[in-house]
């Protein structure tokens, strides 16, 4: 046998193994109609999957062994994929206490395009989709453009102090109204330790105890909350401990809370606080360019006798508030327990304590402080300064792949134009444009967003120089980024804008 045989076999193996993993590895497509039985087609599903529901309604019952009505355990490379989220409808009976339950052994799962409702009154603490604590070794994990409502709890990440549950993103998704005030229940979004998470660019509305709830997420847990839209928490009043806070963090380190907007929230607005019984600790949690408009209670409140890094966020109060006493901007008084605290609220350099504006390129936060701008390294907070200094500023945003693939860059946008800044090597390109009343600045679809009086105007990342698209928004309160869409608050209602069109479709947060 030639010298070269061997070689050509092992080459030929290879080949075939190569082959043999790539078939393995085809994605397997299962439509699904309402009437079959969607709890056993998943059960039985091998790796690879995607199952694509047709629009209807898929009524499901609770099943042994957590009263769920499908069960995902065991499982690796499974879609659940809804192709009209308003029309592909999974209605839980009262009697289910997960619409999808996260079993152990889980990993690249995604659930996409569906609404989850539940059905009132519920007879269950209704999540609709979670888990109890003993679940382990789950990875890569998505839920995205779900509507979810009439349920105790919308999407529970949760895992034991010993169980490993990481990578998973939240985003994009419509949660609430939910039921109930008291401990576990009335939750639109709950983490609980779990590593390496992203929750961003969700609308929750009419959540009862907290929108957002993260808890025990240990040192070096890496979660992001992010860009957020949280709106009329606890509606009718009825949390009774009003410092359960819209959005709260607590017994957790390494944290990011960026972007989020809360709006007339009956409880406190935003909560850091300490573990009472564990001693986990809180520490490395940052607060930036987080805003609060119609603050009845507190705006910021933090209570773990040590310091948490803020940057540029806003709260504005409530003009005529049901108990002053307790309408602040910010707190670190334990209302709770009836006690003061150590606790502070501080930038993490000196230089930016009257920081105004914030946006973050991958791992970099740049931070514009009376027209400077400050390129920082978050776990460091080592620094290095543009050149240039701005003056009016208006606002400042980012966008990934502005200018084409992998170009990202900054926009500063002041009273007499728009700046592109390429962070790499500070190099600028200025335009002309008259921005003076500009009222909010932001980025959706690839495009920068400018709401100027009551005229929301459209601007080409690639010529922002250039002449704007432009629709006029009777008495617009208020604007903010969802995703690729755009969320507009005016006199005449809540609408969701296509951020190319700025045409939107209305929408009606009391709606049940």
């Amino acid at each position: 046998m030639p010298k070269s045989a061997p070689v050509l076999i092992s080459l030929a193996l290879l080949c075939s193994a190569f082959c043999a993993s790539r078939a393995e590895a085809r994605t397997r497509y299962v439509k699904v109609r309402p009437g079959q039985d969607l709890a056993a087609l998943i059960r039985n599903a091998r790796a690879n999957t995607a199952f694509l529901l047709a629009p209807g309604t898929y009524k499901l019952k609770p099943q042994e062994p957590h009263l769920q009505a499908v069960l995902l355990e065991n499982k690796s490379n499974i879609t659940i994929l809804g192709r009209d989220r308003e029309k592909t409808r999974i209605e839980l009976s009262p009697g289910v206490k997960f619409g999808f339950y996260i079993g152990s052994n889980l990993s690249n799962v995604t659930i996409q395009g569906l609404t989850i409702s539940g059905t009132l009154p519920l007879k269950e603490n209704t999540h609709a989709i979670g888990n109890y604590s003993g679940s382990t070794k789950i990875k890569g994990l998505r839920f995205t453009n779900l509507k979810i409502e009439k349920v105790a709890v919308g999407i529970s990440i949760a895992a034991g102090e010993n169980g490993s549950y990481s990578d998973v993103s939240v985003d994009r998704n419509i949660i609430g109204p939910t039921i109930g005030t008291d401990a576990g229940w009335g939750y639109g979004i709950h983490i609980e330790n779990a590593t390496n998470v992203r929750v961003s660019d969700n609308f929750i509305r009419e959540c009862t105890r907290h929108s957002i709830y993260l808890a025990r997420a240990a040192k070096g847990s890496n979660v992001r909350i992010q860009n957020n839209l949280i709106l009329d928490h606890d509606p009718a009043s009825k949390q009774p401990r009003w410092y359960c806070a819209a959005l709260v963090c607590s017994r957790s380190s390494d944290v990011i809370i960026s972007g989020n907007l809360v709006v007339d929230p009956r409880t406190v607005a935003i909560s850091v606080e300490p573990d009472e019984f564990k001693a986990w600790p809180t520490k490395n949690i940052s607060l930036f360019s987080n805003r609060v408009l119609g603050a009845r209670r507190v705006g910021l409140w933090l209570t773990t006798d040590g310091s948490c890094e803020v940057l540029a966020n806003k709260v504005t109060l409530y003009a005529a508030p049901p108990d002053p006493q307790w309408c602040l901007e910010t707190s670190t008084y334990d209302y709770a327990r009836g006690k003061e605290t150590k606790s502070s609220f501080k930038a993490p350099q000196e230089r930016w304590t009257k920081a105004e504006h914030t946006a973050m390129l991958g791992d970099q936060l740049y931070i514009m402080t009376g027209g400077v701008l400050d390129q920082a390294e978050t776990k460091t907070w080592t620094y290095e300064t543009c050149p240039k200094k701005w003056e009016n500023v208006r606002g400042l945003v980012s966008l990934e792949n502005a200018v084409g693939k992998n170009k990202h860059r900054l926009y500063v946008v002041t009273a007499t134009g728009i700046d592109e800044v390429n962070p790499t090597r500070w190099k600028i390109k200025d335009s002309k444009g008259d921005w003076e009343d500009t009222r909010y600045v932001t980025t959706a679809g690839g495009y920068l967003h400018l709401l100027v009086g009551d005229d929301l105007h459209r601007v080409s990342p690639k010529s922002p120089g250039s002449r704007s698209t432009k629709k006029p928004w009777s008495g617009t309160k208020w604007i903010c980024p969802l995703g690729d869409r755009i969320f507009l608050s005016s006199s005449g209602g809540n609408y969701l804008l296509d951020p190319k069109t700025l045409e939107g479709e209305r929408l009606d947060p009391k709606k049940r």
